[in-house]
């Protein structure tokens, strides 16, 4: 009986080094040099995390519709909604900085009510695109990510609220 407990802590450990190694960097090196290029412009950074964000949940439901099915289907969907949350803590920081830079008088002046108001379209969009997900995903499927998929609409409804409460006027 001892043995199997610690056969079953050791996968544990070994499930979360692994999956822990796929979330750490949820951006393609590609989408990370764009990210760069937007160092010192919150009002582009903005949109580019939210569409890299968005480009996650469209391979999603593309891994996740595909026929026939591939093979590594269950690990490749929840490494993507992994990814998917992995990028939201940046989004929120890149947005909170954007309202910060209201108060900046020395700083880059951005349209922060535009920049925000788009974020807060598109987050209520991804938003729904979970929650589609959610409600039209079979029970053997929402077996394998619904922890994961409930993490991405808690971290989504987060983002969102932190977003619409900036763009309400100081």
């Amino acid at each position: 009986m001892r043995w199997q407990a610690a056969a079953g802590a050791l996968l544990l450990a070994f499930l979360a080094i692994r999956t822990g190694a796929q979330v750490r960097d949820p951006l393609t090196p590609q989408e990370a040099d764009q990210v760069r290029e937007t160092a010192g412009k919150l009002d582009q950074r903005v949109p580019l995390l939210v569409q890299f964000a968005g480009e996650r949940l469209r391979q999603f439901e593309q891994v996740r519709t595909a026929a026939p099915a591939p093979a590594d289907r269950a690990s490749r969907l929840y490494a993507l909604l992994q990814q998917y949350a992995a990028i939201l803590p940046e989004l929120d920081d890149a947005v909170d900085d954007l309202g910060d830079s209201r108060d900046d008088k020395n700083g880059p002046h951005y349209k922060v009510g535009k920049v925000l108001g788009k974020a807060v379209a598109d987050l209520q969009q991804l938003q729904a695109t979970l929650q589609q997900i959610q409600s039209s995903s079979s029970p053997a499927d929402l077996a394998t990510y619904h922890f994961e998929l409930q993490n991405c609409l808690d971290a989504t409804r987060d983002s969102l609220q932190n977003a619409q409460g900036l763009l309400k006027p100081s």
